[in-house]
């Protein structure tokens, strides 16, 4: 019995430490997870070789474009709009403070006429704030005027029905966060290109049929958004210009 009992001592003593184990094992790989989200929580290393090629290059962008996986997934700009340079700078799941850290990296340091600020849906389902979102928008707006480049705020494109259902009142809250970016743009004098417009159907929402996942948009949809930028786009492109021109005459 005393033997038994030993070895019940000894069994548990063996689990307890490899429970303990188990748990620091946990503890570690949870803090490693956290310390590599904020050693890097803007994304500024993103796309760090493809500035500094850029950079090199000495060609100035036409336009940078920036945002999170809906601006991503738009891929190769070109073929939306051709005779341009364009960059595409959107990184997967960014809410738009986010951009608003790596905003000197992937736009101010590369000098473009104009940049093109989407948001995404991401910015309600994480629960921000719409002051912490509208904020951001307003301050990449300002620093890109200071250093003569035009800012187009875009609105952000809703979600489906399905979606909805999952996470309701997520499109209520993109309409209010939409509002608010028009209210920036009309204070600040900056162009706005309504993405929301050109994507809601009838009921306000994305349509099923244009989305894998209810939050991502297809081909068509771009191609829409495409058509309404263009304009707006050529006419920041314009404005640009004269800014330019008096920049590199006062540098001479």
């Amino acid at each position: 019995m005393q033997r038994l009992i030993l070895a019940l001592i000894a069994l548990l003593a063996v689990g307890a430490g490899a429970l303990l184990a188990l748990k620091a094992l946990a503890w570690r790989n949870g803090f490693r997870s956290y310390k590599a989200q904020f050693q890097d929580f803007g994304g500024i290393a993103t796309f760090s070789a493809a500035n500094a090629k850029l950079s090199a290059s000495g060609d100035r962008l036409d336009a940078v474009f920036l945002g999170a996986s809906h601006t991503l997934d738009w891929g190769d700009l070109r073929q939306s709009f051709p005779g341009l340079r364009l960059a595409n700078r959107g990184i997967s799941g960014q809410a738009i403070p986010q951009y608003l850290v790596r905003f000197r990296q992937d736009v101010l340091d590369l000098h473009p006429k104009v940049v093109v600020i989407e948001g995404c849906a991401v910015n309600t389902t994480y629960g921000l704030p719409v002051r912490a979102v509208v904020d951001s928008y307003a301050s990449m707006a300002e620093l890109a005027r200071i250093h003569g480049i035009e800012p187009i705020l875009a609105t952000i494109t809703p979600v489906s029905s399905s979606l909805e259902r999952r996470e309701p009142g997520t499109n209520d809250e993109i309409r209010k966060i939409n509002e608010a970016i028009r209210e920036v743009a009309a204070r600040g004098g900056y162009r706005v290109v309504d993405y929301y417009s050109a994507v809601a159907g009838p009921d306000g929402t994305l349509p099923a049929a244009e989305s894998r996942d209810g939050l991502h948009c297809d081909q068509k949809v771009y191609n829409r958004m495409a058509e309404l930028l263009r304009p707006v786009l050529k006419e920041a492109l314009e404005a640009a210009e004269p800014a330019a021109t008096a920049e590199r005459g006062v540098r001479r």
